[in-house]
């Protein structure tokens, strides 16, 4: 392919060991360039207190121009888009009524980024680019109104979905299907239209999860493809002599088990209930309180009537570990309890890319159609098959083995980021290459 400049619009920074998304940015801002293409990676980022990234963001862009990227940061903060809230029953349900009507494609409610079009047209005066790239539908809201071409959208989550998986695992209560109930079915219903005016201005489209790919197909948009989501690979092909170090560097021989993930996030804390309520009990049946390490991995804290549960001696929240590859490599195998079919797990790829052992609800296959039930991971459908599997492989060597083995090696064929950044990148090089042959 010929050199093409690629602005990468995205919320946040791309940075490796900070959520998944973060990751798979970085992974595919480090193919473009060592493709021979030039990257400006514009950023949106929340200068609210409440950011957690707030903290890491010089280092995440210094990393970033160590690479060879160009960056642009556009500060602004979340309460000046949104509007500050009184948080008054009747004013809010007021306030909701008012925006709705007002946005009849629910950009402006559902996306407020759509205001910092401005911004990001400042941003890019004066820089030349061949085509654009945007992570999620956050970043495509502020270059909406720009009608910037040729655009690649590359998008996560479908708009409607966290927020109704969020409902649905909710304890019960009649506020929550009276008014809760309505609310989410308008905000799911206003979602799906906002998703559709912000891909039909886009030149090409992909979504990083096999699930939703074939949603947008099916919702209008038959070209969309299913991008896999590329991990750096940080073990190499010496990543079996590495996790054979540090397992044997762990200390007192006991079974080590992972969970990984923003604990509070709605993707790990629906499964945080499993870990609890069955995994530890049986744990504890099978092999003693001192026979086994279970280790919490990432920011946030879990619900709140989770915590008596997960306060054991034999549960460690190790909080945030950046680089998390210590994590992985030291472990017997990684819980991915996660039992509805939202997003895409890039834990598990990452974990197959250090030859990390996984078993997981077969939910997260909707995301992941690679996973593949005693080849990559062991799948099970409900909490009691999930402590079963991980006893499994704490018990049984060769099986251990062989999903180490059978990981890696769906990473190497599938998700390192010259296989799955290659294919972002060749999208980009057709867009920019066919624009070029009309100007022409």
């Amino acid at each position: 392919g010929h050199f093409v400049r690629v602005g990468f619009i995205v919320q946040g920074l791309p940075g490796e060991g900070y959520h998944g998304g973060a990751l798979t940015c970085w992974s595919v801002v480090r193919e473009l360039i060592r493709s021979g293409h030039q990257v400006c990676v514009i950023s949106l980022f929340d200068v609210t207190e409440g950011n957690p990234y707030l903290k890491s963001r010089d280092q995440q862009e210094a990393a970033l121009r160590r690479e060879g990227a160009e960056v642009v940061v556009i500060d602004y903060a979340m309460e000046a888009l949104t509007g500050a809230c009184s948080h008054d029953p009747l004013a809010k349900l007021g306030r909701w009524i008012r925006r709705v009507w007002r946005a009849p494609d629910g950009l402006a409610y559902l996306m407020p980024w759509v205001k910092l079009a401005e911004d990001v047209r400042r941003a890019l005066a004066g820089r030349e680019f061949d085509g654009f790239l945007c992570y999620h539908f956050d970043a495509l809201a502020a270059v909406h109104p720009l009608r910037l071409t040729p655009m690649l959208a590359a998008v996560g989550d479908l708009w409607h979905l966290p927020g109704y998986f969020r409902w649905r695992e909710g304890p019960f209560s009649v506020s929550k299907y009276a008014v809760r109930g309505i609310k989410v079915a308008l905000e799911s219903m206003i979602a799906k239209r906002a998703m559709r005016t912000l891909l039909a201005s886009t030149t090409s489209c992909g979504a990083f999860a096999g699930h939703y790919a074939e949603w947008l197909k099916a919702h209008g948009f038959p070209k969309t493809l299913y991008f896999r989501s590329p991990v750096p690979d940080a073990a190499g092909p010496k990543w079996d002599l590495l996790r054979s170090e540090a397992r044997a560097g762990r200390t007192g021989g006991k079974h080590r088990v992972l969970v990984i993930g923003d604990l509070a996030t709605t993707s790990t804390s629906s499964g945080l209930r499993a870990v609890a309520h069955a995994v530890l009990p049986r744990l504890v049946d099978e092999f003693g309180e001192d026979g086994f390490d279970l280790r919490l991995v990432g920011g946030g804290a879990p619900p709140h009537d989770l915590a008596p549960a997960l306060r054991k001696p034999y549960v460690c929240f190790a909080g945030r570990v950046v680089p998390a590859d210590p994590e992985f490599l030291a472990a017997d195998v990684m819980i991915v309890p996660t039992n509805i079919p939202l997003g895409i797990r890039v834990r598990v790829i990452t974990a197959w890319s250090f030859g990390c052992p996984v078993v997981a609800h077969r939910a997260n296959a909707s995301g992941i159609p690679e996973m593949r039930h005693g080849e990559n991971s062991l799948l099970a459908d409900t909490d009691a098959q999930l402590v079963d599997a991980v006893l499994r492989v704490l018990t049984d060597h060769t099986l251990r083995s062989g999903l180490s083995a059978g990981g890696r090696g769906t990473f190497e064929r599938s998700f390192s980021e010259s296989v799955a950044g290659q294919q972002i990148v060749k999208e980009m090089e057709r867009l920019a290459g066919a624009q070029a042959t009309n100007r022409s």
